[in-house]
Parts: C-alpha cells; structure tokens; sequence
C-alpha cells in the first residue's frame, strides 16, 4: 500500500501554488486546515457522513410520505385527477436539482440543506389545511424545490467525507434517504386513516426540529477549505466536455426511478381501488422502499477500494 505522504504532496503543493499563482496568501490557519484535510481523507470523517445521511432519512421520509397520498388529494380537492399534480411534483423534485447543483457549486451551498426541507416540511403539512386546486400546486411545487435543493450539496459532502471510499460514502447516504422513503409512505397513511389529511400537520413539529438538530450538527463541523483550482472550475464547461459520461448517468439514473419511483405510485392507485386502507397501502410501498435500501447497503458493504 503506498504511503500517503507520498500522494498527497502533489496535491498540497498544488492547492498552495494555485492561491500563489492568484496573487493571494494563505493565512496560517486556512493552509494547515487545507493540509489537513488533504492528508486525512483516507480516514474519513465519519461524524460528518452520520449526520448527511441522517439529514437524508428525514429529508425522505417529509418526501416518501406523498407516495399514497395522491388518490386521497383527488378527493379531497375535488379534482378528476391528479396527473397535473404529480407532473409538478416529479418536476420539482427532480428537474431542478440541476440548478441547485450549479448554485452550491457558485457559492457555499450548506445552508441549502436545511432551508430547503424546511420549506418542504412547512408546505407539505399543510396540504390537508386547504381545498383550493392552485394553493395544492403551489405547496406542492414549493415542497418539490426544498427537497430538490436539498440533494446536490448533501450528496457532495457526503462524497467528500470519505473521499477515498467516495462510492461507499454515497451508498451510506442513499441508504439513508431509502430509509426514509420506506418510513414516510405507512407513516403518512396511518396519520391520513386517523386524522384526515389535516393530520399531516403534526410533521411539521418533528420535521422542523430533526433539521434543527441537523444544523447544530453540521454547525459544529469544521469548514474545508476548497482549492483555488475547485473555485475556477466551470459547471457548463462539464457539461461540455463530459457529455457523453453524462448522458450515460442520465440514462442509468432515470431507469433507476422508474422503479423506485413510479413502481410505489402506481401501487399507491392499484391498492386504493382495492379500498386498501391507507396505512396498508404504506406499508407496502414502505417495504419496497425497504428492500432497495437494504441492496444498496449490501453493494456498499461488498464494493471494492479498486472501483473507486
């Protein structure tokens, strides 16, 4: 196994001399913190990579506890259907986490990560305080971009705290948001059986305080420093020269939620003309979730450091 020391020079160098290159100085602290970073990312800051992926299960349970809901909001609201709200949703969930990507890319996007799920939490408990259609599609799509906001810098930083082990990191923190997934679908459905929809209003209480508790915790993290070199580069010009790579992640990526997407909306419609209750409804999307979660750990744990 190669020395560390012996990599991580390079890269060391590197960062120093590109703050040089630029004209400016690096003050004592914020060069022994670079150093630091760089020579310990084999190690992995395991604290860190606990609290994003803990972040990313209550992200995911506020956003899995639409899944058998759509037929009750029909109802609800009257409306003949709810094709036009699920558009709105899946766009803003997903669409536009391409442009918050680019957004904490540009500027420091931790704060993202919290702001966004608490837009989520608030607008998504109180979908069963109304019986207007527009107001429905606006809490929809304003829950829809918190969650998106949510991702892109998460998914970075989970990345980066095991940056040597960077695929077992992100399956830890997918693991994390399927774990959410399995538990807001029958949460969701045993608050609708008792209390109506207005019973989602008692999220906003637990949501609210689990991100909290989340910014205290990352408030406590130390602060990277990011190489002059990361401040230089160009999410268009990626996009550019990477097309083909990318174009291949897009593909993989929407064939993957197809299924673990669309397989528990479906159901949610399938078990509802059953006269299923809710909660059972849930229950069975929560164990598909349930499952894609526990392959995914089962891929971390069997990946080898040499698919890195």
């Amino acid at each position: 196994m190669p020395k560390p020391t012996n990599e991580l020079a390079p890269d060391i160098s590197t960062g120093l001399a590109a703050h040089a290159g630029h004209g400016s100085e690096l003050a004592g602290d914020e060069s022994a913190a670079m150093i630091a970073a760089v020579a310990n990312q084999d190690r992995g800051d395991f604290k860190l990579l606990a609290i994003v992926s803990s972040s990313h299960l209550v992200v995911d349970t506020v956003a899995g506890q639409m899944s058998p809901l759509w037929p009750e909001l029909s109802q609800h609201y009257d409306m003949p259907s709810t094709s036009g709200c699920l558009l709105v949703w899946t766009l803003a969930t997903s669409v536009f986490q391409l442009m918050f990507g680019v957004l904490g890319d540009s500027m420091r996007g931790q704060w993202l990560m919290i702001a966004g799920p608490m837009v989520a939490v608030g607008c998504l408990s109180a979908i069963g305080l109304s019986h207007s259609p527009p107001v429905l599609y606006a809490l929809l799509l304003f829950a829809g971009l918190g969650i998106a906001a949510y991702h892109p810098e998460a998914a970075a930083m989970s990345g980066r705290s095991w940056s040597s082990q960077r695929s077992r990191a992100m399956s830890i923190f997918a693991m994390g948001g399927y774990l959410g997934q399995a538990i807001g679908p029958y949460y969701s459905g045993f608050m609708v059986d008792r209390w109506g929809l207005s019973g989602l209003v008692w999220g906003a209480a637990w949501g609210w305080l689990a991100m909290l508790a989340v910014a205290i915790g990352l408030g406590r993290q130390p602060v990277t420093p990011v190489a002059a070199t990361q401040s230089r580069w160009s999410p268009w010009k990626s996009l550019h020269t990477g097309a083909r790579r990318l174009t291949l992640l897009l593909a993989i990526g929407s064939l993957r939620i197809v299924a673990a997407a669309g397989v528990p909306i479906a159901l949610g419609f399938v078990l509802a003309q059953r006269d299923w209750l809710k909660s059972d409804v849930g229950l069975v999307q929560s164990a598909f979730m349930a499952g894609i979660g526990a392959a995914g750990l089962l891929c971390a744990l069997s990946s080898s450091a040499r698919w890195e």
